[in-house]
């Protein structure tokens, strides 16, 4: 009887999980913006190297 409760073993490779944007989406809600000036992230941040 437990050998008909168990389910048989996933067979591998098997695919668990996957992004739902790929890489270099600029279509992406992050990827809207352009990168920022040195400038900026010199004052804004406060960032030295640059």
């Amino acid at each position: 009887m437990a050998e008909s409760l168990l389910s048989s073993p996933i067979k591998l490779p098997c695919l668990l999980f996957a992004t739902q944007h790929t890489m270099d989406d600029y279509c992406a809600p992050d990827m809207l913006y352009g990168d920022l000036s040195a400038e900026v992230l010199r004052q804004q941040y406060h960032l030295r190297d640059v």
